[in-house]
């Protein structure tokens, strides 16, 4: 009897990576055999935009030690978003900008402990 696959599944070898300042460098995945960084801009504080600009240099300096962006992770909620604090409804016009940069072109970004998958091959 022969069997005939209809969809080859490929696991993709991820880590997650604090930044420039982890410990564990790109340089040291790459040479364990990571694929694909699970990150997120870690230098940016709640609230505040993600600009693009900043997502594309992550992203080509991850792609400079032949690794994948593949998982944009953590874009914290501000707390004053939680609790409908007087700045609630700027803090989530900026939510919403940085979750449009950042979605564009990622395969899936994490937010709020759940994900969103993309159609796309990811950045």
């Amino acid at each position: 009897m022969s069997y005939r696959l209809k969809h080859i599944i490929r696991m993709e070898k991820t880590w997650r990576w604090f930044g420039k300042k982890d410990k564990i460098t790109l340089p040291m995945l790459r040479q364990i055999g990571v694929e694909g960084i699970v990150t997120a801009l870690h230098d940016v504080p709640n609230g505040e935009i993600w600009a693009l600009e900043a997502i594309q240099s992550l992203k080509d300096y991850i792609e400079s030690h032949q690794l994948r962006w593949s998982v944009v992770e953590s874009l914290p909620v501000s707390e004053a978003i939680k609790y409908a604090g007087p700045e609630r409804d700027q803090l989530i016009e900026n939510y919403k900008v940085t979750e449009g940069a950042g979605t564009a072109g990622h395969k899936v970004f994490r937010r709020l402990g759940g994900d969103i998958c993309q159609e796309d091959d990811g950045f």
